[in-house]
Formats: C-alpha cells, structure tokens, sequence
C-alpha cells in the first residue's frame, strides 16, 4: 500500500502565536502584491502619478515634456499600445495647456513633428509594438495634432498684430526683474511665475528672493530668528531623503 503521509523523516510544522493566544501554522508569505507592482505597465504609472493633468502646471510642463521626448525617441520600440496612447494622450493635454496658455508653442510642434517622422519612417514595416491600424491611428492623430499647432500659431500671429500695446511679457527681463523685486509677498512671486515659461524663469532667480529677504527681515532678525514661517519660497532645503529625478533616470525607471 503506497504512503500517502507525510515522510516520518521530514521536519515538522512550524507553529506560531497569535494575537489572541492560540497557535496555528506558520503561512508562507505571500508575494502577489510585489509581483504587481513589478508588473505595472507605463499606463498604469501614468495614471497613478497623474501626468496628464500635471501639464498643467507650468512647472512641470518642461519636465514632462523632456520625458516625452525621450520616450518616444530612444524606447519607442519597448512601448505597449496602452503606453503608446497614454503617451499620446499626454500630448494632446499638452498641446491643449499651450493652445489656452499661448506658451510653449514652437516645443510643442517640435515635439509632434518629432513624434509624427518616427512614425512614419517606420512605415511600412512597423517594427513597433502594435498592428498596422494602430500606427495607422497614431499617425492620423498626430497628423491632425499638428494642423491644431499650425492654427493657433496663425491665431497667435494675428493677435499680436491686433494688440499694438506693450505687455508685461514684452518687455526685457531687466525691466521685469525691476517691476517683480517691488513685489513685497512671496506668494505673488510664485503666482506671476505661474503665467508662462519666460516668467518662470525670471522668478527662480536667487538674487530676486534673496533680496526679498533684505526687504522684510535686517540683518539681527535674519540671522537670530531663523524660525520656519511656512513661506513660499522655492528655494527650501531639500531633506536627506528627497532627491532631484532626472528625466531621463525617470523613463529607466519605467522601462
């Protein structure tokens, strides 16, 4: 008669405590959470971060568009279709922010021509993941993406010849760093800063905060009372454990 019991030789079951005081056997533990997490596709990542609707952030709009660019360059060819029309749906989120922002138009027509001549140099073989529809698709989206671009170039033509006055954002940088430093709150900085890229780029400047500093606070006061008054300054200390991710060290993450 054949053994169906457990060899007499092997080791005996492991038994562990509970909570309430009873035993029972020891459970393996298990790994279907982790497995998952290793398994998260581009699109799934997309959306747990929120990409999409990021863009809308001046801050970040130039980040995120660097991580498209070398997406769609360098691993174009590892995309799925799901991150192939994540990917695009970024872009097109993109493109909306610049049509209502009027800014960053000339990276976004860059970004789609790029994108629109990978394509279509890999026609007719698609040695891409995906069916030929698929790319088919790809192509025809891109292709009316850039017509938009195209048009709200023209509109954004005819609109500055309408406006004859100066604005704000045409004057030089000096006489914007002069009309920002006069500015008395930290918060009104970062609001003007939020309008488009070249006012960004005027409000990160070191010497613009620092001279708000000498505005509100002397000398004594600067260097006795260094107490955290949660103002909104950029330029905080980033702790031990925060540290800048490149772009690129972004998308090997991903990939």
């Amino acid at each position: 008669m054949p053994f169906i019991g457990r060899d007499w030789r092997a080791n005996g079951a492991q038994w562990i405590k509970t909570e309430i005081g009873s035993w029972q056997t020891q459970k393996p533990i298990s790994l279907s959470s982790s497995l998952n997490n290793l398994n998260s596709s581009i699109s799934d990542i997309f959306n747990a971060l929120d990409i999409a609707n990021s863009v809308t952030n001046m801050r970040r709009f130039n980040y995120i568009a660097k991580v498209v660019q070398i997406l769609f360059k360098e691993k174009l060819s590892e995309l799925s279709g799901n991150a192939q029309r994540s990917l695009l749906h970024v872009i097109e989120r993109m493109i909306d922010t610049a049509y209502k922002t009027g800014d960053n138009i000339p990276l976004m027509q860059r970004i789609v021509t790029q994108f629109h001549n990978s394509i279509n140099s890999a026609y007719p073989f698609y040695y891409y993941i995906g069916s030929a529809p698929l790319w088919r698709q790809h192509f025809e989206k891109l292709t009316r993406m850039k017509e938009t671009i195209k048009q709200v170039r023209v509109n954004r033509i005819k609109s500055d010849e309408d406006n004859s006055k100066t604005k704000f954002d045409c004057l030089p940088i000096e006489m914007q760093h002069e009309i920002i430093q006069r500015l008395d709150s930290g918060t009104d900085i970062i609001n003007v800063g939020m309008i488009n890229s070249n006012l960004y780029r005027v409000t990160q400047e070191l010497l613009l905060w620092r001279q708000l500093c000498l505005y509100h606070f002397g000398d004594e006061t600067k260097n006795s009372n260094n107490v955290d008054s949660d103002h909104p300054c950029p330029y905080e200390k980033l702790s031990s454990s925060s540290k800048p991710i490149t772009p690129r060290k972004l998308v090997i993450m991903l990939i």
